[in-house]
């Protein structure tokens, strides 16, 4: 089995798992046993996350281990020690503990009131972390006085071909296939690159710069991040109008989490098609711009190498499975439907966070890999 079908094979087990504990809940009413416990005070409320996302980050540990450190170590020059996989994880889940918690405690006072306004509080609460994620990387950027000078040449060829008035920045990441994205949203957008990236040649680098900053001018970006948003936003509502327990009690808080994960797995069966569609129209783009189809397949060769590192896959497989189109199936003829959402599927599930989804770090393209949990890999 290759690298790249072990890792779908670990996604599809991690998610699936998931996905069956939270139907077998619903289906059994496990939930209604805990319908008497209330969580009427903040205390009740911490306790009772805590002991959920520690179980559940518990069940989510032996896939994390093979999709961080056991695949990587089979099928890659990966030299490292188990405990320089492990530190930076521990790190990882720490954080998200944490960050889940304080969520779960937000949203648990947000239901109170009718479900309309919290979906409405939802919508803000989906905002402020998509601006810490943000802010968080931006801390992290490297200065343009630092940048090397095939970087700094890639960034003007790639302004032969169109306007970038975006900032274009560097990232430091050790996964390999950390690919940077963009960040922000509109004019103030900031495009990311992986350092290890720089090795490339650079009409490669100036082509993958070329292929965001069209992300970003023709509102692909920002229509993904938008659609996202009412994606999760109708999941969270419709979440709260499955439930059946008692409002505020940790059966409810069970419930909802289990319809929530399912509307989210739900929503990865469609969105990857609505972000290859995306991928399609950027290459399309380049193409008019008169960048040559050879260097488009090149970059994009050039990055499928560090990731999966498989030019080619059936169509049902990439169907449900794949937002990133794969290197045979570039500057093919479009599809008669399209929409231009350009990486909608990954940014609709970092954001499925915002209602304590676990699917958020339990795909194939980042189970175990806690430096592409904030940034999802992109096209």
């Amino acid at each position: 089995m290759s690298y790249a079908k072990s890792r779908l094979f670990l996604g599809m087990t991690t998610v699936g798992t998931i996905v069956l504990l939270s139907t077998g809940i619903l289906s059994l009413g496990i939930h209604e046993q805990f319908n008497s416990y209330m969580l009427d005070n903040i205390a009740a409320q911490v306790g009772f996350l805590s002991l959920i996302f520690i179980i559940a980050f518990i069940c989510l540990f032996p896939f994390d281990v093979l999709g961080g450190f056991v695949i990587p170590k089979r099928y890659s020059d990966l030299d490292g020690k188990f405990q320089q996989w492990l530190i930076p994880y521990i790190k990882g889940i720490a954080v998200q503990f944490m960050a889940y918690v304080m969520i779960g405690v937000v949203l648990i006072n947000l239901v109170q009131y009718s479900a309309l306004l919290a979906t409405l509080g939802f919508v803000g609460l989906t905002a402020v972390i998509l601006q810490i994620r943000n802010w968080v990387i931006s801390k992290q950027l490297v200065t343009n006085m630092n940048q090397d000078a095939r970087f700094k040449s890639a960034i003007e060829n790639a302004k032969l071909w169109l306007q970038i008035p975006y900032e274009v920045h560097t990232v430091s990441r050790a996964d390999k296939g950390f690919t940077g994205g963009i960040i922000g949203i509109g004019r103030s957008s900031k495009i990311l690159i992986p350092e290890k990236w720089l090795s490339f040649d650079t009409d490669v680098l100036a082509t993958i710069i070329a292929r965001r900053a069209i992300a970003i001018s023709s509102y692909s970006h920002t229509t993904s991040i938008v659609l996202a948003f009412i994606c999760n936003a109708t999941g969270f509502l419709l979440a709260n109008l499955l439930t059946q327990s008692p409002i505020g009690s940790l059966g409810w808080l069970l419930e909802f989490l289990c319809w929530f994960n399912i509307w989210t797995f739900l929503s990865l069966l469609v969105l990857p098609t609505f972000s290859r569609m995306a991928s399609a129209s950027v290459d399309r783009n380049l193409v008019a711009l008169n960048v040559p189809s050879e260097v488009i397949l090149n970059s994009t060769e050039m990055m499928n190498a560090l990731q999966d590192n498989e030019r080619s896959r059936s169509r049902i497989i990439e169907t449900i499975f794949h937002p990133i189109p794969s290197v045979n199936r570039r500057l093919a003829r479009p599809p008669i439907f399209q929409v231009r959402a350009w990486q909608i599927a990954r940014t609709s599930l970092f954001l499925s966070g915002a209602g304590l989804s676990l699917l958020t770090r339990a795909v194939h393209c980042n189970v175990g890999r806690p430096d592409l949990w904030l940034l999802l890999p992109s096209d």
